[in-house]
Order: C-alpha cells, then structure tokens, then sequence
C-alpha cells in the first residue's frame, strides 16, 4: 500500500508537469515568432507531454491502479522508450539551429541525424521478442533488459554532444554577447539526468517528466528574456543590448586595439517600402541583418539594429589596420547577396565611422560622431 501511494503522490506531480508542458505548448503554438527552430521547440514540447502521459500510465499500470494487459504494458512502455529518444532528437536539433551550427542547417543534415532515432525504435518494437530493452513477466512486473542503457545511450548521447559545444561557445570571446543563451542551453541536460540517476538508483517509479519540466520551463523563460535583448524582426540585438555593450568596452582597460563605431543606414529605403510594401521593406532589412551578421562573426564585431533602417556595429581592430576594409566587405557580403536573391532592387547601405578616444566623453557622443560621419558620407554619395 505504501508503495501505491507514493505512486499515487508521483502522479500528482506528473499531473502538474503535464499542466505545465501543456501552457507551453500553446504559449509557443500562439507566439509570433515562426522560426524554424522555435516550430522544433513546440514539436518537442509536444513530444515531451506524450513521454510524461504514457509513462504516468505505466506507472500506475504496473502498480495496479490502472487495469491493463500484457499488450497494453509492451505498448505503453516501447512508446514512452521511444518518445523519450525522441525528444532528445529534437532538442539536439533545437539547440543546434539556435547556435547556427552547419550540422543541422540543411533537411538531408537532420534527417541523417535521425537515423538512431529510427534503429532505437526498431529496437524498441521488436524487444518484446528479445526482450532487449525490457520485458515484462508473467506476474506484470517489470523489468531491465540487456540493452536498457540503450535508451540513455541514444538520448542523452544528444543532449550531451549539444551541451558540451554550448558551454563551451560560452566561454570563448567571440561569443561572449550569446553567452546567457548558450549557458542555458548547455545546462538544459543536468535537471533531467538529476531525475533520471534518482529514478534509476532510488525508485522505479517514473520522475524523470519532473527534470524534463523544469528544463523546458528555463528554456522558455531564457528566450522570454532574450526577446527583451533582441529585435524581432532581424534577431540582431537591440539599441539597448548596444548601449551596455559599447559603455563596458569603454570602460575597459586599453588595449592593443582600437576601438570603432560603425553607423550605417539603408540607401532610398523609403523607396523601397513606397514601392514594393512593408513586407517587402522587412524582407529588405533581414536581408541587411543577415550580411552585418557574417561579416560580425567574421570579424568578432558586436551588430545591432539601432532603429528602422539604421544598423550599428562596433569593432575592435589592430592598430596597423584600416577601418574602411569593414566598410569595403560589408559592401562586397550585401552584393553578394543581391545577386542570390535576385531581387527587383539593389540594396546598398551608406557607412559613417568614428574612432574612440579620450575627446568621446560617453556612449551618444560616440554614436553621434559616427552619425556626423555617415552624413559627411551621405553628401559625398549624392555629389557623385
């Protein structure tokens, strides 16, 4: 009886995740933002209230709470072993489009990935003939097969490999403005191996759905934050993500850097919304986005959009260097890319610059001098 209440107790808190995963779904489901990635996150919510539901089931099946069958036991059990893996899966896929890894940013890439999914449900659906990853006896008791570590081995092989990368991205330079996200997506796996090693060494019963809640919840609640730190449309960082980047590197120490504020804005931009649509003028500035963004990673700049059409990237280059080659190859990166999308329009943007030194008292008059730069440039263009 003791037994069956805690089950009982175990349900309860199942209940609550089931709750809990299930406001997330439709959160995600209802939210605008319809990136690719956050369409894997809400598949794998999904996902994940299947697991907790089937295995509460089980559960409660084998405590004889619940009437069942034989059939029914293999059933619920080769499931819940499956969508567990399952979700591992997609949180491998998840986190790795979120870190804009090239293993994941093609379909043939994902779908490669998914091939020890496939083998761990052959595997799964035959075991009760061979009874590898489970079996169940005659008197409905449960037990381990001889390939049971298969299903950690798969799952949290995925979770492991993306975590490790996460962290460490996350203490590496060139990512410190991701950081808070790649921690948080490198620690995703500790709140479900906490449960799982528990439910593994302590009690049979199913706990795990309670690590797995938690960390789909901090995942949620991280990318809640980021929003605040993000601008929604080119998911570059926002003019106040700018603001507290450039003052901390202001107050840093010198170095054997110099530091530059590149401020730049799109040519005949009122042009392109008048003739083609605010869709269209969207369009126009995640295509800029996008090229700032590689040339940022390339050149371990800090990007961000300052307002409408106007872009902000700050960098820090050797002394001996020239600061108009940024200039040049944010010019040559947005031709690139005009000419792969073929569009109706050719997109240029106008550059104006500034140099930090001791005259710059704070961060607008530093903004402001690469403004008086942008127009000097601006006159030049039209004089042209």
């Amino acid at each position: 009886m003791a037994h069956v209440s805690d089950m009982l107790s175990y349900t309860k808190v199942d209940l609550l995740s089931l709750i809990v995963v299930g406001i997330l779904i439709v959160k995600v489901a209802l939210g605008v933002d319809k990136r690719y990635e956050i369409q894997v996150f809400k598949w794998m919510l999904v996902v994940i209230f299947g697991f907790i539901f089937v295995s509460s089931y089980s559960d409660l099946a084998q405590t004889g709470v619940i009437r069942t069958t034989m059939r029914r036991e293999y059933y619920s059990n080769s499931i819940a072993f499956i969508l567990q893996v399952t979700y591992c899966y997609l949180w491998f896929i998840y986190s790795e489009l979120c870190q804009k890894s090239k293993l994941t940013d093609k379909g043939y890439k994902r779908a490669l990935w998914a091939l020890p999914v496939v083998l761990f449900t052959v595997v799964c659906v035959t075991t009760k003939k061979n009874h590898f990853i489970f079996y169940i006896d005659d008197n409905f008791l449960y037990h381990r097969g001889v390939m049971f570590w298969l299903q950690y081995a798969v799952g949290y092989g995925f979770i492991l490999c993306t975590s490790l990368k996460a962290l460490c991205k996350a203490f590496r330079r060139k990512y410190y403005t991701q950081r808070k996200e790649l921690l948080t997506l490198g620690s995703f796996i500790l709140p479900p191996v906490i449960f799982s090693l528990y439910q593994y060494f302590v009690t049979r019963s199913f706990v795990m759905g309670i690590g797995i809640t938690v960390a789909v919840l901090l995942v949620y609640i991280s990318a809640q934050d980021a929003k605040i730190s993000v601008d929604p449309l080119t998911q570059l960082n926002n003019r106040m993500q700018l603001v507290k980047y450039l003052a901390k590197k202001m107050e840093a120490p010198p170095s054997d850097k110099e530091l530059y504020l590149y401020f730049m804005d799109a040519d005949s931009f009122k042009r392109i919304n008048n003739i083609y649509g605010r869709l269209e003028g969207d369009n126009a500035l995640v295509r800029i986005a996008n090229c700032l963004r590689q040339v940022a990673k390339g050149n371990h700049c800090f990007v961000s959009r300052y307002s409408g059409d106007e872009f902000v990237m700050v960098c820090e280059l050797e002394k001996e260097a020239s600061p108009e080659w940024i200039v040049d190859e944010i010019g040559e990166i947005l031709m690139e890319a005009n000419k792969q999308e073929q569009s109706l329009y050719r997109l240029t943007l106008s550059v104006g610059y500034a140099r930090y030194d001791e005259s710059i008292v704070d961060t607008p008059h530093f903004i402001q001098e690469a403004v008086k730069d942008l127009n000097v440039k601006k006159k030049e263009k039209k004089h042209k």
